[in-house]
């Protein structure tokens, strides 16, 4: 009988090889920044620069006599805030015999390098919303230095004030929660009402799984996240962000808590994504995508609070 050398055999195999229509494509963290900290597009996408103003207002009514000349003023002023628009870009390119391969394959080459770039695009968006831009300066929703910063309460008995891992017993991290909500209302005298708190995901994961006493009677399934929903009046939104990992001083998690809303934080983003036509180059094709991004403003920092070291 005749027998197949080595390469014969690769080739045999290769030809009874079936590939699967279905990739196995590598996974990476969801994108939170546009759930997180809601997204405006009121600037020119052709402007350099972007200000904002805050207004406040000085006076009360004073009671008087018939007749009265001593009438007194309000008066108003405003401060103001300017931030840069930067530009984003990003591309791919491919040569002539990249296509005539990858046709022979059935490869979508083009829409999966299209879909790499949209993702390119979300994962820097998604660092300027959270830490901002070192370079320039421009601060994100978890490290402006306007925004209020406690750091979480010391233990009863123990040393660190870590939620997990740490000393504190549940009803302490509970404590921690209720300061945070309780000092944006005092400090704001009950104007501004937090809805939302992020930490990580390990301090997120032990509050909900924790329960808040493990004593006779007691059920499991009120844990510190739980009770804390049942005890707020305004918190209803919880999630987690990988940034607030290390972002406190020292590498230490940081958590937020703060209203979600366009009028008290936003990101503004001039220009979203938008692909060139291709160009050619030599004997390749090149396809650049751009897109214009003003950071993260805070227009009312009271309305939020930082706590450190949880």
């Amino acid at each position: 009988e005749d027998r197949l050398d080595a390469n014969e055999t690769v080739i045999l195999a290769l030809q009874l090889e079936q590939m699967r229509a279905r990739t196995a494509d590598i996974k990476r963290p969801e994108f939170k920044a546009r759930l997180l900290v809601p997204v405006t597009s009121e600037v020119d996408p052709g402007a350099e620069s972007w200000a904002y103003s805050q207004w406040d207002r000085v006076g009360m009514a004073k009671i008087v006599a018939n007749y009265a000349d001593d009438i007194p003023k309000v008066a108003t002023f405003a401060k103001k805030f300017t931030q840069t628009i930067e530009t984003l870009a990003l591309g791919y390119g491919w040569s002539w015999l990249d296509m005539l391969r990858t046709a022979k394959a059935g490869v979508a080459l083009r829409s999966r390098n299209t879909q790499a770039v949209r993702n390119g695009f979300e994962q820097r968006i998604e660092e300027i919303a959270a830490i901002g831009i070192p370079a320039t300066g421009a601060t994100g929703l978890l490290n402006n230095v306007n925004v209020p910063q406690i750091t979480a309460a010391a233990p009863a008995a123990g040393a660190s004030a870590r939620w997990k891992g740490g000393n504190k017993t549940p009803n302490e991290i509970l404590n921690d929660l209720e300061t945070m909500e309780d000092t944006i209302l005092t400090t704001t005298k009950g104007v501004e009402r937090p809805d939302t708190f992020v930490c990580s995901m390990a301090e997120l994961r032990y509050i909900a799984r924790t329960p808040l006493s493990i004593s006779a009677g007691a059920d499991p399934k009120d844990t510190i996240l739980k009770v804390f929903m049942e005890k707020s009046e305004n918190i209803r939104n919880f999630d987690w962000w990988s940034y607030c990992d290390t972002i406190a001083s020292g590498l230490l998690p940081r958590a937020i808590m703060y209203k979600r809303d366009p009028l008290t934080v936003h990101l503004e983003v001039p220009m979203e994504q938008q692909e060139m036509p291709p160009q050619a180059k030599n004997l390749s094709m090149e396809v650049n995508s751009v897109g214009r991004i003003g950071g993260v403003a805070w227009e009312y920092p009271l309305a939020a609070i930082y706590m450190n070291g949880i």
